[in-house]
């Protein structure tokens, strides 16, 4: 006579199944995913310039052919920054708001010309021209402001016996009339230190 192995019938344990093996796996996946995020987001905020803006000490002595006002821009250096690194201003714009109107001026580090130079009939220089393109007047709205840097921005200018300022934009110097600039980025002043919109 032979055995006759009958097999067992079972239902398997599916909730057995997940709580022991599967649930782990997938909290563990979506616990690194989260914190991955957060890692991300926290680096990347830490990481973010901060820049402290004020008006630069520049009292008109009367004797200068114009006036200019700055602004100061620093950029804040920070030990997370040292530490993980960034924070540097890319790209930097300096807007202001006229009258409802987006004006971009330019940076006192950043000219918006370039320089040629004229030969006499010998072939030797004589003098250096500055000439307004529009390549580097697109270049004198940005800069790089690094972590501890400063930065400053032109504002506005007022020519000595001239009773309008003007806002500062590097347009400014396609005028012939520099440093009075077009009519349209031109600020009326009502009282000595006290500067209104654009007319």
């Amino acid at each position: 006579m032979f055995p006759v192995f009958v097999p067992l019938q079972s239902n398997p344990d599916y909730a057995a199944l997940f709580a022991m093996w599967i649930w782990p796996v997938l909290a563990g996946f979506l616990s690194a995913v989260v914190g991955g995020y957060f890692v991300v987001v926290s680096v990347n905020r830490w990481q973010r310039p901060t820049l402290v803006i004020s008006l630069r000490e520049n009292r008109y002595d009367g004797q200068a052919p114009a006036h200019y006002v700055h602004l100061t821009v620093l950029n804040k250096d920070t030990f997370l920054r040292r530490w993980i690194g960034g924070g540097t201003a890319v790209n930097c714009k300096c807007a202001l708001t006229v009258n409802g109107r987006s004006l971009l001026t330019k940076w006192a580090d950043r000219e918006p010309w370039r320089t040629q130079v004229v030969f006499d009939a010998s072939g030797r220089p004589t003098a250096a021209l500055r000439v307004p393109d529009q390549e580097h007047i697109d270049q004198a709205k940005l800069n790089v402001i690094r972590p501890g840097e400063t930065k400053h921005a032109d504002v506005a200018v007022r020519a000595k016996g001239d009773s309008n300022c003007y806002i500062h934009t590097p347009e400014n110097f396609l005028e012939q009339d520099y440093p009075r600039g077009p009519e349209r980025n031109r600020a009326t002043t009502t009282e000595p230190g006290t500067s209104t919109s654009r007319s």
